[in-house]
């Protein structure tokens, strides 16, 4: 699913929702061509999302952004850090004991890419006309924060706003950071596009929430082992 809002065409933000069966994986493309690689699901996915790039014409990504180390997340983005030219890698900051995570972390390396963990707070700059934000992991980690539930509530969480258009980014978010976010932000939550988080499940998208950011359209990824 590709999104464009109706401006110009040399003043597009495009936001393409990559099929990659099981996970998530979003490419944004901003007005001054500048790249954004937010996930990249399952390791056999690497090469759906690497078509997609070439289709879009983009060969580098500025920007790579892990939301949490679960495997649907990260795995597909080993192959094209190791095949494309990446600027800056940003994670949340959470570890995971599985060997897709190391070799997501040794292909880091292995490139030297710059890695950052991120927090509530952090903008992303990468065009002057597109406002991205991070809206959670929260400044500070709660205790037992490796648990795999914690894994996906402290998930990468990012709000794009250009000019009247806003899209909501939640990785695998849960209620917990749902209820933190609209007692903190409030109304300035709303968007007109969010991805659901956690593909979905009965774990995230509580009516509160959904009654917050108002949606005018929802995405939902693929989540095989998700409960719905």
């Amino acid at each position: 699913v590709a999104i464009t809002p109706a401006v110009q065409p040399s003043q597009n933000l495009t936001i393409a929702f990559i099929d990659v069966g099981q996970g998530d994986s979003i490419l944004v493309i901003l007005p001054n061509t500048k790249t954004l690689l937010i996930d990249g699901g399952e390791r056999e996915s690497s090469g759906k999302v690497l078509a997609t790039l070439r289709e879009l014409g983009s060969s580098r990504i500025n920007v790579v952004v892990a939301t949490h180390p679960h495997a649907d997340h990260i795995g597909g983005l080993i192959d094209v850090i190791k095949n494309l030219d990446v600027g800056q890698v940003l994670d949340s900051g959470q570890v995971h004991t599985t060997q897709t995570f190391e070799d997501f972390l040794d292909a880091i390396e292995m490139k030297q890419i710059p890695l950052k963990s991120v927090r509530e707070g952090y903008s992303i700059n990468l065009d002057p006309t597109v406002k991205i934000d991070v809206l959670t992991p929260p400044a500070s980690l709660p205790d037992g924060a490796d648990n795999e539930a914690e894994l996906n509530d402290n998930s990468v969480v990012l709000k794009l706003t250009y000019r009247e258009f806003s899209v909501l980014l939640t990785g695998d978010m849960q209620e917990t950071n749902e209820e933190r976010l609209i007692s903190e932000n409030g109304t300035t939550l709303d968007a007109d596009v969010l991805k659901a988080g956690h593909h979905g499940s009965r774990t995230s998208s509580s009516s509160p929430f959904l009654n917050t950011v108002t949606p005018e359209v929802v995405i939902i990824s693929l989540g095989a082992r998700n409960t719905y």
